[in-house]
This record gives C-alpha cells, structure tokens and sequence, in this order.
C-alpha cells in the first residue's frame, strides 16, 4: 500500500515539474488586475492566520487560566 502510494506521488511530482518548468517561452503578459488578485488573496491568507492565531491564543489562555484558578471542589450542604 505504501509503495503504491509512493509511486503516485512520484507520478505527481514529475508531473508537476512538467507543468513548472516549461522548455518554451510563454509570450504572455499579466493582466492588469492580476496585481489586484494577488493582493486579495496575500490579505486573506493573512487576516485568516490572524483569525486562527487568536482562537488558538484564546484556547491556550482559557487553559491556562483553568489551571491556575482554584474551584472550589466541596459541595455546600445547606443543613
């Protein structure tokens, strides 16, 4: 199973290296919005790493504040 996975990856590398490598010049040109583009999707990436460092940041606070908080473990009897 594992060497079948393997050669699949290997199959996909050379593949990708095919694709990202081209032997021919492209004649091509980047369009004017494609500045835009890349700008959107450069700040998404980064407001959702900003978003997911603060759940994470708020999840390991939360920990550490349970850790350090003393409950009181005793039930009251109300007699």
């Amino acid at each position: 199973m594992i060497r079948r996975i393997r050669h699949c990856l290997s199959i996909l590398m050379v593949a990708a290296a095919f694709c990202l490598f081209p032997a021919v010049s492209a004649w091509a040109y980047i369009d004017p919005g494609t500045g835009s583009y890349i700008f959107q999707i450069t700040l998404a990436f980064f407001l959702g790493a900003l978003f997911a460092l603060k759940m994470f940041w708020k999840n390991v606070r939360a920990f550490i504040v349970n850790l350090f908080t003393r409950k009181n473990k005793r039930p009251v009897n109300d007699r």
